[in-house]
């Protein structure tokens, strides 16, 4: 991933955080028949010490057979948004896109022991209800569990490296920056304030 020095960001928990808030990945490896991608909602979690990621995915899924101890690649997205010229206060500028992305390379390995699976669909359950403030709760009946892991499999990514880069305007004059801010502030939708709170908190 290109990361000019201002876009570039390396904060270990802001990066944490975006994965825990936008934690549908793209998950991207290569192998002899070419480039194999799927999106996967992931776990951010440590394992001794260390950041791993998991997953589930179908059993019948393509994907599962090219991933034993392979390198991948997972991209996580944030918040993103095209910003109009008309939002600056400088004149004869042209549109750009402000968005935010973390960049997880590491080793996958496949999970197929079915206590470990249900622990995974236990723990993301409680993850993403909570986030979501809901409470359901994965206690489905005995047999309908038993049915659902014969057909999906684990997936752990021992993290090797994670890479931000965050394009906010940093490039702006102040006066412009402020007024982006303030256009966003002004909109009723959710995306255009999660936006604005990223570029808050990173320009300080």
């Amino acid at each position: 991933m290109y990361r000019p020095q201002r876009f570039k960001v390396d904060d270990i928990d802001l990066l944490k955080e975006l994965i825990i808030n936008y934690p549908l990945g793209t998950l991207v490896s290569n192998h002899e028949g070419g480039i194999m991608m799927n999106y996967l909602p992931f776990l951010l979690e440590e394992e001794d010490g260390k950041l791993i990621l998991t997953a589930h995915l179908a059993r019948m899924n393509p994907h599962t057979k090219l991933l034993g101890d392979a390198p991948v690649l997972v991209s996580f997205q944030g918040p993103d948004r095209y910003i109009s010229p008309s939002w600056y206060k400088t004149t004869n500028q042209v549109p750009t896109w402000n968005y935010t992305a973390v960049q997880v390379r590491g080793k996958a390995s496949l999970i197929q022991d079915s206590q470990e699976v249900d622990l995974i669909l236990d723990r993301s359950t409680i993850q993403f209800e909570k986030s979501n403030q809901t409470n359901w709760q994965y206690k489905t009946p005995e047999e309908q569990r038993h049915k659902l892991l014969q057909h999906i499999v684990g997936l752990k990514i021992q993290i090797e490296s994670i890479d931000g880069k965050f394009k906010l305007n940093q490039n702006r004059e102040s006066e412009d920056f402020k007024s982006v801010c303030d256009n966003l502030k002004k909109s009723s939708l959710t995306p255009d304030h999660e936006m604005l709170d990223i570029m808050l908190r990173t320009s300080k």
